[in-house]
């Protein structure tokens, strides 16, 4: 019978710097559930990145490779916009920032 294989799950947790907290990506083994560490990773691209994993459980020592990739913007970077165009934004309401954003896509 074949084992079936689950999908990886990703966790990213990210703590305010200023409360000492740890920044972390934690992935999980598609085999046994329990975290795995990342031995190392490959910045292919901005928005690609292949993790090499292995898993902290020693009955399981499954290792294996998975992706991080970017999927979309929920808020735009204020880096994109000019210092006039923020100034414009600024005097906007919220509901027509919306429409301009909804506009755009």
């Amino acid at each position: 019978m074949k084992r079936k294989n689950l999908p990886y799950k990703i966790q990213c947790n990210v703590y305010d710097n200023n409360s000492g907290a740890d920044m972390s990506v934690r992935v999980r083994c598609n085999r046994c559930n329990e975290i795995a560490t990342i031995q190392d990773s490959v910045e292919d691209s901005a928005e690609f990145k292949t993790l090499y994993c292995t898993c902290n459980n020693h009955e399981c020592g499954h290792a294996f490779v998975t992706h991080l990739t970017f999927s979309h913007t929920l808020s735009p970077s204020a880096l994109d916009f000019t210092t006039e165009m923020m100034g414009k934004l600024r005097q906007m309401n919220r509901q027509q920032q919306r429409e301009l954003f909804a506009s755009l896509t």
